[in-house]
C-alpha cells in the first residue's frame, strides 16, 4: 500500500491530531487539596503508525516531587470512532477516551478502580495555533483530588524524527 493509500484510511479525528505535533514547552501548576505546586517541562508530539496517531514523549518536573518520564499514544479507533489517550509514567497508567467537542477542543476521560476507590481524570486540551491549553481535573469517590493546570507553547514545528 503506497503512502498516499495509507492516507486516504486515515479518520478525520485522527488527521486533526496533525495539529500537536512539534516540540512543545510545558508550564504550570498541580493543586492537591492545599498544596500547590508548579509543573514544567518539554513534550514532543511525533507521528506513529503512517499517521494514523501521535506518540507524546515528555520530560516533566513537579515541584516536591522530581522529574519523570512520560509517553502517550494518541489514536482514534477506525470502527467507532472514539479517541484513546494512552498515558504511562511512574504514578499511573490510563486509558483515557473520548473526542473532539470542536474544532479546536480535544476532550478525553478514564475511570477507573485506584486502590479500591472511583478515579475519574478528565482531560480538557484547547488547541490555538502555537498554544496548547490543558485542564486535568482528578476526583477520586467523586471528591477532587488533584487539579492541574497547564500551557504548552510549540518551540518547534512538525515531527523531530527524521522521515515521519
Amino acid at each position: 500500500m503506497s503512502d498516499t493509500d495509507s492516507q486516504a484510511t486515515i479518520p478525520e479525528a485522527a488527521r486533526k491530531l496533525a495539529t500537536l505535533l512539534g516540540t512543545w514547552t510545558v508550564s504550570g501548576s498541580m493543586r492537591t487539596g492545599e498544596r500547590s505546586a508548579q509543573v514544567s517541562g518539554c513534550w514532543v508530539f511525533d507521528r506513529v503508525a503512517n499517521g494514523h496517531g501521535i506518540r507524546v514523549a515528555g520530560q516533566t518536573a513537579i515541584e516536591g516531587m522530581g522529574s519523570f518520564e512520560e509517553e502517550e499514544l494518541i489514536g482514534v479507533d477506525p470502527w467507532d470512532g472514539t479517541l484513546h489517550f494512552f498515558s504511562l509514567n511512574r504514578f499511573a497508567v490510563r486509558d483515557h477516551r473520548g473526542g473532539w467537542t470542536d474544532e479546536h477542543t480535544l476532550y478525553v476521560e478514564y475511570q477507573g478502580d485506584q486502590g479500591g476507590e472511583h478515579c475519574r481524570e478528565g482531560i480538557t486540551i484547547e488547541i490555538s495555533g502555537d498554544q496548547m491549553n490543558s485542564r486535568i481535573l482528578e476526583t477520586i469517590d467523586g471528591e477532587p483530588a488533584i487539579t492541574t493546570i497547564l500551557t504548552l507553547v510549540r518551540e518547534r514545528s512538525g515531527a523531530s524524527f527524521p522521515g515521519r
